[in-house]
């Protein structure tokens, strides 16, 4: 099996900046932990596009987006075709669920 090609949107990597800024206001150390924990779980998906659970609050949109989670928050992708991998969000979990189909919109999906 080849290796999955990953694309990051523009907008989940503004989220993960988001997420490494908001957390180094605390810990520089868990900011970076963190940050580097999300881009490595991404790694899964190159081996394994189908390996998170579908995501069901963007169901709708009838795009196949599927979830990862590192520690509090949701890593929303979806495969495309066979060899590639969209990072469409990187979303707080704490947040209401139903703010995700708003935010894909800023995903140029």
């Amino acid at each position: 099996m080849d290796k999955i090609r990953i694309i990051w949107s523009e907008f989940a990597i503004d989220k993960v900046e988001e997420i490494g800024v908001e957390l180094e206001s605390k810990s520089l150390s868990v900011a970076k932990n963190v940050v580097s924990s999300i881009f490595e779980r991404v790694t899964q998906l190159e081996s394994f596009p189908n390996s998170g659970a579908p995501e069901e609050n963007l169901k709708g949109l009838n795009l196949g987006h599927r979830f990862l989670v590192v520690y509090s928050y949701k890593i929303i992708y979806r495969p495309i075709g066979k060899s590639t991998v969209y990072i469409t969000d990187v979303f707080p979990c704490r947040m209401n669920p139903d703010e995700l189909s708003s935010r894909a919109k800023n995903t140029n999906i």
